[in-house]
């Protein structure tokens, strides 16, 4: 029988990917490949707990490229493959957790709440298992790697911008990686930060949800931005979640999510579902097909 393949990817223009890690049926987390002729960046490398990632990615970008990557958040699906990349960039925030998040033990158990595979488990705990020790973390908005002030351009893609958006609630330092430039689409990889699906904001007290909203305004005002300088006549923005399977998502969806945070924050929650996540009491609030997870105390 043919080895399962645990990755796949979308290609979304000549220079855009949006590949997914397939841990288990419906069980997947999506990141992004920037590609150059010289260098490539990945926008968040997943748990990296089947080896041949790398080489995944460099057969449909080409073989002996100088490849970075820029996390998200710190969390174990942002930074596990780091170890098989050449520089991995976090937010200063989240430097510590993604130490944290790199070891082997970490990153196998968000797995195992993946997947109950005999198969999958042994496979990710033998010798593919990336060995992150040695691997050095800088942070995304260190001056050294600033071209100028308020902007992130480390990468130097033909072109091609990489701009940090904060946007703290999955965790202090998450972010969403906006990507655009003269001969590519404009995109968005939100990673956790924001999803249309299952927004983690759990953890966030009334202030923090505050911040949150007033980030999310900012991203929205910078998404719809972009859309005003036009790549090769199309002003579609798209944005990509962790959760997506590689679909992408659009502005709307980041509009009712504000929605649903102001709804939040006003006291309009009389019809939200309790339910408890992670050991904690949480509600469930519906903005549109989206959910948000706060916290029950607000």
């Amino acid at each position: 029988m043919d080895k399962f393949s645990h990755y796949s990817f979308r290609q979304y223009d000549n220079k855009v990917f949006a590949v997914t890690e397939h841990y288990a049926p419906g069980k997947s987390y999506t990141f992004g490949v920037i590609w150059s002729r010289e260098r490539c960046a990945v926008i968040d490398p997943g748990l990296g707990l089947f080896g041949d990632m790398r080489k995944y990615i460099e057969g449909f970008t080409g073989f002996e490229k100088a490849i970075f990557t820029v996390s998200t958040c710190g969390g174990p699906q942002a930074v596990g493959a780091a170890g098989l990349f050449d520089e991995t960039f976090v937010t200063g925030e989240d430097l510590e957790l993604a130490r944290e998040s790199m070891k082997p033990e970490a990153r196998l158990a968000v797995l195992k709440k993946l997947t109950e595979s005999p198969e999958v488990l042994a496979e990710a705990s033998g010798e593919n298992i990336v060995d992150n020790s040695r691997v050095d973390l800088y942070d995304f908005h260190d001056s050294r790697f600033l071209r100028s002030p308020g902007s992130f351009d480390h990468f130097h893609l033909g072109g091609i911008h990489l701009g940090g958006e904060p946007l703290p609630g999955y965790t202090p330092g998450s972010m969403v990686v906006s990507v655009h430039g003269d001969d590519t689409v404009n995109c968005m990889f939100c990673g956790k930060s924001v999803s249309p699906h299952t927004n983690y904001l759990q953890n966030l007290d009334r202030a923090g949800l505050e911040k949150y909203r007033e980030c999310l305004k900012e991203l929205i005002d910078k998404a719809i931005g972009y859309t005003k300088f036009p790549v090769k006549k199309v002003s579609t923005m798209y944005l990509f979640s962790a959760d997506c399977d590689g679909q992408p998502f659009y502005i709307e969806t980041l509009e009712k999510i504000l929605k649903g945070v102001d709804e939040i924050l006003a006291g309009k929650t009389a019809g939200d579902c309790p339910a408890v996540y992670e050991g904690k009491n949480v509600k469930m609030h519906y903005a549109g097909s989206a959910v948000i997870l706060y916290d029950a105390a607000l």
